[in-house]
């Protein structure tokens, strides 16, 4: 259902339905950068430092780049953020704009209805880590976000959650932070002292109360009810919830621990038996371990002498990489990425039998020290995805040599048109550059490279791929003047790259008319 928002006064915008159509009455060029520039924040930003550029800068180019869209039309700005491909802090980005401004009422001027507008939050929210969304709560309260939407937002994610149980013990704090930005600290306080009682006390106010503000929203309300108390830092005699009588009991007896998350049965460990091995809390917790959290943990359990094994099939490529350029490669992990390389390889768009592909492994493909080895990972990924899509393929990477697992270190400076070079050599069918555009070894060789061969008749299509985790006001860095840079953050994104180099190439309208239907078609699916 729609929510009821005060009409107000908008800023007209650029794109707008006309005779049934789509239609930019104004500024096509602007527009037509927005997008692009759009498409290539949202599928590569992941509001980090990386070897060329600061949080800051990032976070500042990525909040122009989402007001500029977002001027064009509110329903195409929600619309894209569903597109496959687009990172987490922007759907994360998207869903706080949305919820901020009120809705204007005008489908000329929105291009969704507000059902749908909130469809794509809901989408958008199923599909954000329960982390990402705390962190957004968090925004929400800072930013004095408190309507409608942002409160049966909380209340469904937090209370309406399956895993309620276990959430309220791992993030109680980021929780509780959130309830009672939704709720008002009056009506906090209010219901922690409620739901302290046995529900046998409680008195008929009190009763439609908790009915108002638990039950209507809960997966299982006697859970609900007392892990929002534990939450807000309610007190019981005993508790009923499994796991919250474990969190009290373990400060006793660590053996009654198990089934807690890994890190509050470190905290619990660390104050309250400082005399019992680190090792044991991974003995303890593994089997409510995320398969995640058992590949981050593989350097400390083995320290500890802990078995804890995890199953690469349940990781992406790009995690696989991360992991094994850290911890090193294994035959499990390589056939792991052979397999999904090949599954997604049948949903790539441009098939040709024989592929060359160039890596860029210089130093700035190593990351930053928060995002260590992801832009290599992501290149290797993009590698192994690209010779799977073919009969035959040429791969050369530009420093070092790959290993028996497909893994190579970054090095030194990128000599990209030494490498283009040895692949056009082979005369594939279509050559792929991955690199973050960042040539000097020397710069502007690539394109100078690029128009020789053009000179001479060699038309072999070159493409670009850039798997940058950057915002970049400007948009990505391009080798060369002839060749359209595709941004990619993971292997299935690169669709969507495809469809900005068709809006780039001018057909405007008809490319917002179809992202349009690709979601209008994907609601209505649903």
């Amino acid at each position: 259902m729609a929510t009821a928002t005060k009409k107000v006064e908008t800023v007209k915008p650029l794109a707008v339905y006309k005779n049934g159509k789509v239609s930019v009455i104004k500024n096509k060029k602007q527009v037509q950068t927005a997008i692009v520039s759009f498409i290539d924040s949202m599928t590569t930003a992941t509001a980090r430092s990386t070897f060329y550029n600061k949080k800051k800068d990032q976070d500042t180019a990525l909040a122009a780049i989402h007001d500029a869209v977002y001027g064009v039309n509110r329903g195409l700005y929600a619309s894209m953020l569903l597109l496959p491909g687009v990172t987490n802090i922007s759907m994360q980005k998207g869903i706080l704009r949305l919820m901020a401004e009120p809705y204007p009422w005008d489908m000329n001027q929105c291009f969704l209805s507000a059902d749908q507008e909130n469809e794509i939050i809901r989408d958008l929210t199923s599909q954000l880590p329960i982390t990402n969304l705390l962190r957004m709560f968090v925004v929400i309260k800072d930013q004095k976000i408190n309507n409608s939407r942002s409160r049966k937002m909380i209340f469904n994610t937090i209370i309406g959650s399956k895993n309620l149980s276990f959430w309220s013990i791992k993030y109680k704090d980021k929780m509780k932070t959130a309830l009672v930005h939704a709720l008002g600290q009056k009506k906090s306080s209010a219901l922690r002292s409620v739901l302290e009682k046995a529900p046998s006390k409680w008195t008929e106010k009190e009763k439609n109360f908790v009915k108002k503000t638990i039950d209507k929203y809960a997966d299982n309300k006697a859970v609900a009810r007392e892990c929002v108390c534990f939450i807000l830092g309610g007190k019981k005699k005993t508790w009923k919830v499994d796991l919250i009588s474990a969190f009290y009991a373990a400060r006793k007896d660590f053996d009654k621990g198990v089934g807690l998350p890994p890190e509050v049965l470190e905290g619990i460990r660390s104050r309250f038996h400082k005399d019992i091995p680190a090792g044991k809390v991974l003995e303890k917790a593994k089997n409510v371990m995320s398969q995640g959290q058992k590949m981050a943990k593989q350097r400390s359990a083995k320290k500890a002498g802990v078995e804890l094994e995890f199953d690469p099939t349940k990781q992406d490529m790009v995690k696989l990489y991360v992991y094994a350029l850290e911890e090193g490669g294994s035959k499990d992990i390589r056939k792991a990425l052979d397999e999904k390389a090949k599954r997604i390889s049948l949903t790539f768009p441009m098939k040709h039998y024989h592929v060359g592909v160039v890596v860029d492994s210089s130093l700035s493909m190593f990351g930053s020290d928060t995002q260590k080895h992801r832009p290599i990972s992501i290149a290797l990924s993009m590698k192994d995805v690209l010779a799977a899509s073919a009969e035959k393929a040429t791969v050369v990477a530009t420093n070092g040599t790959f290993d028996k697992y497909g893994m190579i270190e970054t090095s030194g400076s990128t000599s990209l048109a030494d490498a283009l070079l040895e692949v056009v050599e082979q005369n594939p069918d279509a050559v792929y550059m991955i690199s973050d555009g960042y040539e000097n070894a020397p710069a502007g060789r690539v394109n100078e490279v690029i128009n020789a061969l053009r000179d001479m008749d060699v038309d072999i299509p070159i493409f670009q791929i850039s798997p940058v985790m950057s915002a970049e006001s400007a948009g990505l860095r391009s080798l060369s003047d002839s060749i359209e840079p595709l941004p990619v953050s993971k292997p299935e994104g690169v669709g969507l790259s495809m469809i900005r180099a068709a809006i780039n190439q001018g057909e405007l309208e008809q490319g917002i008319a179809g992202l349009l239907d690709i979601i209008t078609n994907r609601l209505v699916a649903k």
